[in-house]
């Protein structure tokens, strides 16, 4: 039995009889599925050939990589969401991002320069040393959604077991008699997509992980659907997660970049407890 092929963009067996290709480098090189062919006449119609020579190991392999929905890159897009991780300085926007599946030097430059030739991309900068990706852009050209696309597109994608912590703008209502119903809620589909990605510790400033009990209730009412009720809390029936509940200054901090530590008040045989969760920022 002959042994498959490797691809020549991951480096996985090529299936017998397989019908992807990519001419690179003077020769035509053999593909293990759609996915990476796809990737790889990108990376050649960009100019970025010379990525295959420079590179120490194989990329990812596309087919692989978790799916985002066109629908959900739009959603960086809505100013409400934008004003929560994009800063905006003069006429241009930044947004830092922890990106995965870095795996040499040429991966990263890779990336410069693919994000680099998109019109109105004023900076693209990657630190290797801490896969932050620092994007500088002019909203009147080019949006988030057309970045994190390309980006995506590439082979990469954000960096599993984050700590998600969720700025509804909730936390500006405490202490107010509007607070319960005030912000948004993860149902269980949301809540499952962060956990299916490798997340198992989230927050918000909102009063609970789910919608506002006053939706819930419209909800429940129009529906007669008691799944609706808690249904964000009770994902993690299906992966275990912990979350937390009110947390404060979330717009006070940047969207990726920092460590976030709590130190909890230990009661027993509760089933939650309080938590002082801090910010952590390295020099």
């Amino acid at each position: 039995m002959s042994t498959p092929l490797p691809c020549y963009h991951c480096g996985e067996p090529v299936p017998t009889g397989a019908p992807w290709q990519c001419r690179i480098l003077g020769a035509v090189r053999p593909m293990c599925c759609p996915g990476c062919e796809a990737v790889a006449d990108a990376i050649v119609a960009g100019g970025l050939e010379s990525f295959y020579q420079h590179r120490t190991e194989n990329a990812a392999n596309p087919e692989a990589l978790p799916r985002v929905l066109e629908e959900e890159l739009a959603l960086l897009d809505k100013a409400d969401v934008q004003q929560r991780f994009i800063k905006t300085e003069g006429d241009f926007q930044h947004l830092q991002l922890l990106v995965e599946g870095i795996t040499c030097a040429a991966c990263g430059w890779l990336i410069e320069q693919r994000l680099g030739k998109l019109p109105g991309v004023q900076e693209v900068r990657l630190n290797l040393s801490n896969h932050r990706l620092t994007l500088v852009w002019d909203p009147d050209q080019i949006q988030p959604s057309a970045l994190l696309g390309e980006l995506k597109r590439i082979g990469y994608t954000l960096k599993p077991h984050d700590i998600v912590v969720v700025n509804t703008a909730a936390g500006a209502a405490y202490g107010k008699p509007t607070y319960v119903s005030t912000g948004c809620g993860m149902g269980y589909e949301a809540t499952m997509y962060l956990l299916e990605r490798g997340v198992r510790v989230t927050g918000t400033d909102a009063w609970s992980w789910d919608a506002p009990f006053t939706h819930t209730r419209e909800k429940y009412l129009e529906t007669g659907d008691a799944g609706l009720i808690w249904e964000g809390h009770r994902a993690g029936r299906d992966i275990g997660y912990c979350h937390l509940e009110k947390l404060h200054n979330l717009e006070a901090v940047p969207a990726t970049g920092f460590t976030v530590a709590c130190f909890p008040v230990k009661i027993r045989g509760a089933s939650a407890g309080w938590t002082r969760a801090v910010a952590i920022f390295e020099d």
